[in-house]
């Protein structure tokens, strides 16, 4: 093998190993994600388990629960809590508003979905003060025939407590809050 051979293919081995290497910090760019990232930055002071929060374990398992205007809420500080997501909602779009509802959702939250990993916490015994954990659960986003993004997530605060809230994207990178209600005190 020549130097110049030699030389070629050291160069194509590093472009390989940089190829792979930039591969590991491409951020996942999807709505979920967006929401998750979000409301992060608007807390600040906390840090995201890697854990998402169950949707089934908090008792929205059904379209019913996920309605503002179906549920009994005693949270007087909710927002917008006479909000009819059949008014909101076509019928084809409550139809995907329950398959979503019914589907399996990921365990874990990604690393490199995250804008700051440094905010994911994978052991809770990590965390040092002042900050404090925000969990989530995998949020379920609508794609509105009208052309407008809707996003359901259930986030819980330490020492704050557990909120179900529906976000509308406003661009790519705010969310208008138009539903939030506290379900659990902590």
């Amino acid at each position: 093998m020549s130097i110049q051979q030699k030389v070629n293919l050291a160069i194509s081995v590093l472009f390989v190993l940089m190829a792979c290497s930039s591969q590991k910090n491409i951020q996942i760019k999807s709505d979920e994600y967006d929401l998750i990232n979000f409301l992060l930055e608007q807390n600040d002071n906390y840090k995201v388990s890697q854990d998402f929060l169950s949707w089934d374990e908090n008792s929205y398992s059904t379209y019913r629960d996920f309605n503002p205007s179906e549920i009994e809420e005693f949270d007087f500080l909710a927002i917008n809590k006479e909000l009819d997501l059949d008014s909101l909602f076509t019928s084809e779009e409550i139809d995907q508003l329950k398959n979503k509802i019914d589907s399996e959702k990921p365990m874990k939250l990604k690393k490199n979905a995250v804008i700051e990993p440094s905010k994911l916490v994978t052991n809770k015994m990590d965390v040092i003060y002042p900050a404090s954990i925000m969990g989530v659960a995998y949020p379920i986003i609508i794609q509105g025939t009208r052309g407008k993004t809707f996003g359901f997530i259930l986030s819980s605060f330490s020492e704050k407590g557990t909120y179900y809230s529906i976000y509308k994207k406003k661009d790519e990178f705010d969310w208008d809050i138009i539903h939030k209600t506290m379900i659990a005190i902590e």
